[in-house]
């Protein structure tokens, strides 16, 4: 059996040129950097070939870990960016409550919503180690 390529290096970066041009949303980028990634593209190519850092491309594709509701905040922009990625890094419990805090106001800004987003990052990983 031989492995299939979906894309070849051109065909990647023809598409990322398109998907450039047309300032795709934050998730839609997201999606067609994983699905790069899948196709056996490293982050590192993939950020060279879109002109960005390895972790723009690497924190787009952790977007998509928000949960459902997450992303729609995202794509109407009652969610930053920023923010949406530190609550896509937590649990699904805590992301729903940090989503439900942002939604009602409960934050200043969106750095001490990142800040506390953080904090609760650290403790599920405390806790998960045991």
């Amino acid at each position: 059996m031989t492995d299939v390529t979906l894309f070849t290096a051109p065909h990647a970066v023809a598409i990322l040129r398109e998907a450039k041009a047309r300032q795709l949303a934050p998730l839609d980028e997201g999606r067609l950097f994983s699905l790069l990634a899948e196709a056996g593209f490293t982050h590192e190519r993939i950020a060279d070939w879109y002109g960005r850092q390895i972790t723009f491309i690497r924190w787009r594709i952790e977007l998509l870990d928000l949960i459902a509701d997450g992303q729609d905040a995202l794509r109407c922009e009652r969610l930053p960016v920023g923010l949406g990625w530190y609550i896509a890094r937590l649990s699904e419990e805590s992301q729903r409550h940090m989503l439900d805090r942002w939604l009602a106001g409960d934050f200043f800004d969106a750095l001490s919503a990142q800040s506390c987003a953080r904090y609760i990052f650290r403790a599920e990983r405390r806790a998960s180690r045991g």
